[in-house]
């Protein structure tokens, strides 16, 4: 845990982060870093987003029919879906994360460099897990506004996200 500052001030800045690893300085771009986790994550958003949307046709439909209990069963269905996602994805990164981000550490380059990012990338893996279940719940109510005709309020909250992110 006393590596958290180091990689939230290289996440943070964008720039080089040097850690001696047996005599020898390492460098690692933030680029090799996060982009193997955010391959794994991105599947996740897909199975998250494939569920919200086979729901939302649903939602969609029963909106159009003045339906609101049926509209209240979608999003109760979104809410266990996104739960039982994140908690299987949670499971899968914390039991299988060293494997997954192996899959990524090939090519050129020395063990003591694949060990280095294998470390950088469990820890930030960890702390990509802590958004998963707000992010399945964002989605899911997002998504379940958007199908009734909200569409301002979603979009608003986005910008607002991304603003507030820089």
């Amino acid at each position: 845990m006393d590596n958290m500052p180091r990689l939230g001030k290289l996440l943070m800045d964008g720039k080089i982060l040097t850690k001696s690893f047996n005599q020898k300085e390492l460098l690692i771009k933030t680029e090799n870093l996060t982009k193997t986790n955010n391959n794994l994550i991105f599947i996740f958003n897909l199975c998250l987003f494939g569920a919200a949307a086979g729901a939302g046709i649903f939602t969609t439909q029963l909106y159009g029919s003045g339906d609101n209990e049926g509209i209240r069963h979608t999003f109760r269905f979104k809410m266990i879906i996104g739960t039982l996602i994140s908690a299987l994805g949670i499971a899968i990164f914390l039991a299988a994360g060293d494997p997954l981000i192996g899959l990524y550490l090939t090519g050129e380059g020395d063990q003591a460099d694949a060990a280095g990012i294998l470390s950088y990338g469990r820890e930030y893996l960890l702390v990509m897990l802590w958004g998963l279940p707000a992010f399945a719940f964002s989605n899911g109510y997002a998504s379940t506004l958007r199908e009734t005709g909200e569409t301002t309020v979603p979009m608003t909250a986005g910008v607002v996200a991304v603003l507030v992110n820089l």
